[in-house]
């Protein structure tokens, strides 16, 4: 059996602990209070500036390198074409004229200026047959002139002369300078006007001579050789040009 007792000891020495708690709280809360009475007199008010700071700016960028363009190549030369020729509108073709039909007999005027009462063919040409139907009198055509062909000069009865020959050929340097004389020969034919169409080289005397020599002749012009008062076109006209050292 537990027996518990009190003590007088010990409710005297709680209560001196309670009295010296109770004495310690007020002394420091007169003490804190008097702390707190100076403190607040010397208090002063403080002003505090606050200033706002900018964020530091970034660094510039660093310079751009300058790239350089590429070089432009080179155009390739345009091949050299020839330039088209303008188109030129071609004039209508004519026809060609039909030819004449030839037909075996006399002509028109002969039958008509003839008093001779024996019936004849009448026609254009004699020289081919006879056909076996006549033709129509109002169809035959009149066949055009044949042209004159050129005669040997002992034909004529009238011979070709140099018209206007006033001038002579220029007389080469170089044959001057070496003393060339001599005489060039050439066969011409000439038509029923007079005008030069060939000229042939029978006799040489040195090609610059020659050379002057035909130069010079295709400038002239001949009087037409005629037969029996007909100018007719010749052949083979012997033409002799000398060339003399003055």
């Amino acid at each position: 059996m537990l027996k518990v007792t009190h003590s007088k000891t010990s409710s005297n020495t709680l209560l001196v602990f309670v009295v010296l708690s109770f004495v310690l709280h007020l002394g420091f809360y007169s003490a804190s209070k008097s702390l707190a009475a100076s403190i607040k007199k010397e208090y002063k008010p403080m002003v505090v500036r606050i200033d706002r700071i900018e964020p530091p700016k970034p660094p510039p960028p660093p310079p751009k390198e300058e790239v350089k363009p590429k070089p432009k190549p080179k155009p390739k030369p345009k091949p050299n074409r020839k330039p088209k020729p303008n188109k030129v509108t071609k004039p209508p073709e004519e026809k060609p004229p039909e030819p004449v039909k030839e037909v075996f007999g006399v002509t028109k005027d002969t039958v008509s200026n003839s008093n001779s009462s024996v019936a004849v063919r009448v026609g254009n040409t004699l020289n081919k047959e006879m056909e076996k139907k006549a033709t129509k009198v109002a169809e035959i055509k009149d066949l055009p002139p044949a042209p004159l062909q050129p005669v040997k000069s002992y034909k004529l009865t009238t011979q070709p002369g140099r018209s206007h020959w006033n001038t002579l050929p220029q007389y080469p340097e170089a044959a001057r300078r070496d003393e060339i004389e001599g005489v060039v020969i050439f066969l011409v034919d000439i038509d029923e006007r007079g005008t030069i169409k060939r000229i042939k080289l029978s006799k040489s005397l040195r090609k610059d001579l020659d050379w002057a020599a035909v130069n010079w002749l295709k400038k002239q012009r001949f009087t037409p050789g005629k037969i029996e008062g007909k100018p007719v076109p010749v052949k083979g006209i012997r033409v002799p040009i000398r060339f003399t050292l003055d």
